[in-house]
């Protein structure tokens, strides 16, 4: 489960890869959100944009990574469920 909070935060930084084969193009094809915040904070001078655009992909990730967490506890609380479960059996059976 850590490896999938990983993953996804190397989902989103995912700028140099882009921008050193495609710069975003043809186009707007490959345009991702980190390539987007560049050119609205160093091509267009729209600071405020890129602002909220940076905002935004932060509270995506925050978004992801809470959720994952969530799940993994539930996990981790469901298998200590279970395996107290199997051993309360197991010294019954005895």
């Amino acid at each position: 489960m850590i490896v999938l909070v990983v993953v996804t935060v190397e989902a989103f930084r995912q700028f140099d890869l882009v921008f050193a084969m495609t710069s975003g193009g043809p186009g707007t094809t490959t345009q991702i959100l980190p390539l987007l915040i560049f050119r609205y904070n160093f091509q267009f001078s729209q600071y405020g944009l890129a602002s909220a655009a940076s905002f935004i992909l932060i509270i995506i990730a925050t978004i992801l990574a809470v959720a994952y967490f969530v799940l993994m506890t539930r996990r981790t609380k469901q298998s200590r469920v279970a395996s107290s479960a199997t051993r309360a059996a197991t010294k019954r059976a005895a």
